[in-house]
């Protein structure tokens, strides 16, 4: 039975820390963020979209424009820098994400008597 015990205030204790960083994360990110609308959200999505979309544009473009060949340095530069940008985007948005379930941040039309 103590071990049931013990259990139940290791899961208490989870909880309570669950909370509690919840709380700090609330406390730090509401004081930087407004309440985000689901524009906010979804205007961030499509420039993760966009960017998505011009480096997959430089991809398909490097078996035309190398000919069969490998692509030149130059066209691997540009390749990196699109996707680089695309990925460092879609990480902030997943972020974001993030932060919304876990209820870090708050959502406008969420809010109570709205």
């Amino acid at each position: 039975m103590s071990g049931n015990v013990r259990e139940r205030d290791i899961q208490r204790f989870l909880q309570e820390l669950e909370q509690g960083i919840r709380d700090i994360n609330r406390e730090h990110i509401n004081a930087l963020i407004p309440a985000l609308t689901r524009e906010t959200i979804l205007s961030l999505e499509s420039s993760v979209a966009r960017l998505r979309a011009r480096y997959l544009e430089a991809v398909c473009g490097i078996q035309g424009a190398a000919g069969g060949k490998s692509p030149d340095p130059a066209t691997v530069a540009v390749l990196r820098e699109k996707r680089e940008a695309f990925e460092e985007v879609r990480k902030a948005h997943e972020a974001l994400l993030y932060a919304v379930g876990r209820g870090y941040v708050d959502i406008s039309e969420l809010k109570s008597g709205e």
